[in-house]
């Protein structure tokens, strides 16, 4: 067909009235894909129409979206008949306003053809989001000594002399907005679908790592920190702001490790800080590099870690937690946690954060 048998405006209203989360604008699918075409060369006359016709029924659509007031998320989607052109496309739905796209025409590609579709998309779309959370998670590093805990504190360091092998904070602490970020809505959302269940937002964490000089994130399951009211009711979505691989202290997972189920920890030696370790089969790790920006997420069961930074800038990563909306934060906790306040050096065992939160519930 010419044009798509559905209007902006039928779309909008069908996604509204059956209750739909977020609605995808209505596309016009590009058959043609040429790898090595660049910018906007390239694509046959039937597939510069269909690009035109796709970008036009994505204002329409938000536009629809906005007028009725909609209950869903507007998604805006991208074709085109290469890399360059869906990179195009991008950059002008997130100029009519586009929080979130979605890729259209990918079915019949092979997965190098949709990497580089993902590469040139990344590098079209502004980074002013992330440039707005590495701000913040600066000012965490220039006042690590009151914002943030070291969270790999060596055992011979007094409070005062901690070197902050690992910076452990929240942005939280110093963006009053946070909670109100597009990012944060979409984290939810996300994780809600991976679960097949309503997540919410529990809290985030900036771990720094400082170049040469920090020290590896062990092995762990959060489940472990959080305790069993988190059984299976947690996901955490783990966002780089910079690109990391196995150098500067990218991800590592235990393949299908969430289904071995929970595993003992204990603390690391030589560390008076909270932080712990398991042991794994590592036969099974999996390193996982990332672009900045990326998100990894990964379920409250499954092993990982991070390996120290030996490159020449630091490392920055958002973790963002979401549990259940039954879960009730954490609690129950395993025999092997402990809670260190590092301004005080208060350390408290499972048996007395129970004993705690049996008082809270009196």
């Amino acid at each position: 067909e010419e044009r798509p048998p559905y209007s902006a405006a039928e779309m909008a209203e069908f996604y509204d009235e059956c209750g739909f989360t977020h609605g995808a604008s209505v596309d016009h699918i590009i058959f043609d894909f040429d790898p090595a075409a660049r910018g906007m060369a390239g694509g046959s006359e039937d597939a510069k129409t269909r690009f035109e016709i796709t970008l036009e029924n994505a204002e329409a659509f938000r536009r629809e979206a906005l007028a009725i007031d909609a209950d869903f998320v507007p998604m805006g989607v991208v074709q085109g008949w290469s890399p360059g052109s869906m990179a195009e496309a991008a950059r002008r739905l997130v100029a009519m306003g586009y929080d979130y796209l979605a890729l259209g025409g990918m079915v019949p590609l092979k997965s190098p053809e949709i990497k580089l579709c993902l590469a040139a998309i990344r590098d079209a779309i502004p980074q002013a989001a992330l440039d707005e959370i590495e701000a913040h998670c600066d000012t965490l590093i220039a006042e690590k000594d009151r914002l943030a805990n070291d969270w790999a504190w060596d055992a011979g360091e007094d409070r005062d002399q901690r070197s902050f092998r690992i910076v452990q904070s929240s942005p939280s602490y110093v963006w009053a907005d946070i909670a109100t970020q597009p990012y944060r809505q979409w984290l939810a959302a996300f994780a809600s679908s991976l679960m097949q269940r309503d997540m919410v937002f529990w809290y985030d964490q900036f771990l720094g790592k400082p170049p040469g000089k920090s020290a590896p994130t062990e092995w762990h399951q959060d489940e472990g920190y959080w305790g069993r009211n988190l059984d299976d009711r947690g996901i955490t979505g783990w966002i780089p702001l910079q690109a990391v691989d196995t150098v500067n202290g990218c991800m590592h997972f235990i393949d299908r490790g969430h289904a071995d189920g929970m595993l003992a920890h204990r603390s690391v030696p030589g560390v008076q800080s909270d932080l712990l370790v398991c042991e794994v089969d590592e036969s099974r790790a999996v390193a996982c590099p990332m672009a900045r920006g990326d998100v990894a997420f990964h379920h409250s069961k499954t092993p990982h870690m991070s390996n120290a930074n030996n490159g020449t800038a630091w490392r920055k990563a958002v973790t963002n937690h979401l549990q259940a909306t039954d879960a009730g934060g954490e609690g129950d906790h395993y025999p092997w946690r402990v809670k260190v306040n590092q301004r005080t050096g208060e350390r408290r065992t499972a048996a007395e954060l129970a004993s705690a939160d049996g008082k809270k519930a009196r």
